[in-house]
């Protein structure tokens, strides 16, 4: 298969370090990705530098961890995952991702959460990347949340766009994820042993639970404290989303989801770690970017689209766009023509 590099499997329970995948061709990167994560298309969009593709993966149980990287820009899309929840975390860069209607930018401090019933999209690699993936099975994942609530699942679980890793409960789980990766590399370890894999996976599956706002959320015992503030800043993103080209104000969006303003701004800040104000501009920010992505280069394009999506001064859009993106819209035009 060309240039490309696997070491086998071991174990039954635990495989680890079990792969270790290195390649220059397209179609040997797709078909590795594919056994590993998913089925997916890979579009090249920059084909200035080689491409290649290395993925280091190892499973325990129904969780498989997998750290990517590409060497120049990619964009990966996937039908319905089915059969899994899929948790990415750039450690290195950042990627923008998208799951049904719904986008996210995901970071360091940032996972991003794709369910099983929607299509995604990964984008991003321009600048080095390094991303580290886990794909969970879903029956693991359901399994798991119905002996916590106690009762069957109306269906998939939603989880929120995004799992801020500066939460504290969040940044414990991260912890410990990190932890397992890392430890997995020794073959003396005790994340190693097929005894454990079981106890490794619950405590990974129910952190996530705990540490990621989705529609079981408030059926978990000793979350309580959050019900009201979750259920308006789920009410407060809906409307969000629905309404992000319009010049919606914070008032009509607390009025949307039946709270005060002061109870938005402090439910967001429990709940997701930002204010209403900045989840609306990096809404409208990954907005405009997309469309960017789009677009033809022409006169005042950027100023255009910039103005669209409710930035009226170009000049503050081009700098919050290259804090959020890590280059000018300017680039993102140039290099995607």
């Amino acid at each position: 298969m060309g240039d490309i590099e696997v070491a086998g499997t071991t174990g039954s329970g635990i495989q680890a370090p079990s792969l270790l995948v290195q390649t220059g061709v397209v179609d040997e990167a797709l078909f590795v990705g594919g056994q590993v994560y998913h089925p997916h298309t890979l579009r090249l969009l920059d084909r200035s530098r080689p491409f290649s593709m290395k993925l280091q993966a190892a499973a325990v149980g129904p969780i498989t961890f997998g750290w990517l990287e590409y060497s120049s820009e990619v964009h990966i899309e996937t039908r319905e995952l089915g059969t899994a929840y899929q948790i990415n975390v750039p450690v290195i860069g950042s990627l923008a991702m998208t799951f049904g209607d719904r986008a996210a930018i995901g970071n360091p401090r940032r996972a991003v959460i794709h369910g099983p019933n929607r299509p995604t999209t990964v984008r991003g690699w321009s600048q080095p990347t390094r991303m580290l993936g886990l794909k969970i099975e879903r029956t693991a994942v359901e399994q798991e949340l119905t002996a916590i609530i106690g009762r069957d699942l109306d269906g998939p679980i939603t989880f929120a766009d995004a799992l801020d890793l500066d939460d504290t409960v969040a940044r414990e789980w991260w912890m410990l994820v990190q932890l397992l990766v890392h430890r997995l590399r020794y073959p003396d370890s005790l994340a190693r042993h097929d005894i454990m894999a079981e106890s490794i996976t619950q405590g990974v599956i129910r952190g996530l639970l705990l540490a990621a706002q989705h529609d079981y959320s408030d059926e978990i015992p000793g979350t309580d404290r959050v019900t009201a503030e979750s259920r308006a800043v789920r009410r407060a993103v809906d409307f969000i989303r629905e309404n992000v080209a319009l010049p919606i104000t914070l008032a009509q969006i607390a009025a949307y989801a039946n709270v005060g303003v002061r109870s938005l701004q402090l439910g967001f800040q429990q709940v997701m770690r930002t204010t209403p104000t900045t989840y609306l501009r990096d809404v409208r920010m990954q907005r405009a970017r997309e469309e960017l992505l789009e677009s033809q280069p022409g006169d005042n394009q950027i100023a255009e689209i910039a103005a669209k999506w409710g930035f009226a001064h170009p000049g503050r859009f081009a700098v919050n766009y290259a804090s959020t993106f890590g280059e000018h819209p300017s680039e993102t035009l140039r290099r995607v023509h």
